[in-house]
């Protein structure tokens, strides 16, 4: 960040805009950077930089650019280092012994207050102070470089000032989630372009300066995605404070991070996505998809796998509670169009879980439980288009699920009526045998006798002509009606 007084802006209306360095400014950035030599007093550089002001004193925004893009250079250069103790105390112990007119007598009080401090005075004395710092190594800084470094350096000054900041990107959530998260920031995320609303500075009464630093520090990670708008409610003015809108959106010339895309978080996360792509087909995954908006808060999956038309977000989760996993799996019951599938590591944990949706792994995942897991959850949500036909007074639901090679749950969700055929839970029979069956009278019976003459289907149809069953024990009962 630069100091405020530094900030360059233009205000049109009620719209503020930050006036960035360009291509135009490279020659100065030049010229600034070499001015910066090793062994260099910073007050020497600072007296060569006040000249280069002069020369453009009749343009004050021209000045600021100079100030600033010296301080951005200077913050990358590598000073003397700072006095194991506080200098004052060194000066206070130096001055105390009173003045000296030789050289020797200079050297012996140097030597005594060294020793006595346990310190080299004579480097340590004055190291409080900026100008008297030693330029020991200058920054691989290009002028194209210390002008993205500045222009970064004057946004983040300028939302240092703000009352809310709006931020809509194109990937990259994952690093700015568990930013805003680290650094306690405060925001609300919507959905439609997913985009997330960060309380400002400007929204606090105390530690404003702290949370304003904080908030500039995940500007790096929004500017380094493929896409990114920002946009903010400035608060300017000393004595008459006024809310000017404020908008910025793929800037090319400012500095951003760069990640290694390659890099998984954990070594369980690589492992899965290895065993994934070797063995399970049919199915795609991908890495880090992108954000999901539940409720008002940002949820970031390790992985997505998608088969036409499924789409399942897959977590992997180290240290939890029972507790913390209720929590996420109700928090994604909004998730309408899609499944989450969550991987429990069992050796941190464990309680149980009556949930489907959870696979407990020790060590690494099982690819083989995954798998499985996906083959159920395509049977039971699949809309299958098939046919069947009956023949024979009874037919069970199991012998048809087979007939046709699919699961009993997908049979029952696609079933249909049968000319001829009466549908009880699990058997189909035929109506003639059941109007013969519902004429006849099995009151007082014990369900014994009757299944070991008709069979196990006999229940299903008492229960639907109306009958009861009294219990006399666990494993027989008496007909009533």
């Amino acid at each position: 960040m630069l100091p405020s007084d530094l900030a360059r802006f233009k205000i049109y209306g009620d719209e503020v805009s930050p006036i960035f360095a360009d291509e135009k400014d490279l020659e100065l950035a030049k010229s600034i950077i070499s001015i910066f030599k090793p062994g260099k007093k910073v007050g020497d550089v600072r007296e060569e930089i006040k000249v280069l002001e002069d020369v453009y004193k009749l343009s004050p925004l021209r000045v600021k650019l100079i100030r600033g893009l010296y301080r951005v250079f200077l913050r990358e250069a590598k000073l003397s280092e700072d006095s194991p103790i506080d200098p004052r105390i060194i000066r206070r112990e130096l001055y105390s012994i009173g003045p000296v007119i030789t050289h020797e007598d200079r050297q012996k009080v140097i030597k005594e207050v060294s020793s006595r401090l346990n310190v080299n005075v004579e480097k340590y004395m004055f190291s409080d102070l900026e100008d008297e710092k030693i330029i020991k190594e200058l920054p691989t800084i290009t002028p194209d470089d210390l002008i993205k470094a500045y222009n970064l350096s004057l946004l983040q000054t300028m939302l240092f000032k703000a009352y809310k900041v709006e931020v809509e990107m194109e990937g990259n959530w994952k690093e700015v989630a568990r930013r805003i998260k680290w650094l306690g920031l405060m925001y609300f995320a919507y959905s439609n372009p997913v985009r997330i609303e960060i309380l400002g500075p400007a929204t606090l009464i105390k530690m404003t300066e702290k949370y304003g630093r904080n908030m500039a520090l995940i500007l790096p990670y929004v500017v380094s995605s493929k896409k990114w708008r920002i946009s903010a409610e400035i608060v300017l003015g000393k004595k008459k404070k006024r809310l000017y809108k404020m908008e910025i959106k793929d800037f090319p010339l400012i500095l951003s991070k760069h990640f290694n895309e390659e890099k998984f978080d954990s070594t369980v996360e690589e492992k899965f996505y290895e065993d994934f792509l070797k063995n399970i087909k049919g199915w795609k995954i991908i890495r880090e998809p992108e954000a999901i908006v539940v409720g008002d808060r940002l949820f970031i999956p390790d992985f997505v796998i998608e088969k036409d038309p499924f789409k399942i977000y897959v977590e992997i989760v180290g240290f939890w509670t029972k507790g913390y996993i209720r929590e996420k799996i109700d928090k994604l019951r909004g998730l309408k169009s899609s499944e989450i599938l969550i991987l429990l590591n069992e050796e941190l944990a464990k309680e149980d879980f009556p949930e489907s949706n959870i696979i407990k792994y020790k060590g690494k995942v099982n690819i083989a439980l995954v798998y499985s897991w996906l083959k159920r959850y395509e049977e039971t949500h699949s809309n299958f288009n098939f046919d069947y036909s009956l023949s024979g007074d009874i037919v069970s639901l199991v012998d048809i699920a087979k007939k046709l090679g699919i699961n009993q749950e997908i049979l029952r969700k696609n079933l249909k009526q049968v000319k001829g055929y009466v549908l009880l839970n699990n058997y189909y029979i035929k109506e003639e045998l059941f109007n013969k069956l519902s004429k006849m009278d099995f009151s007082g019976m014990r369900l014994s006798e009757i299944t070991k003459v008709y069979g196990d289907y006999i229940i299903e149809v008492l229960e639907r002509l109306g009958y009861k069953f009294k219990w006399d024990s666990v494993i027989d009962a008496r007909v009533i009606r």
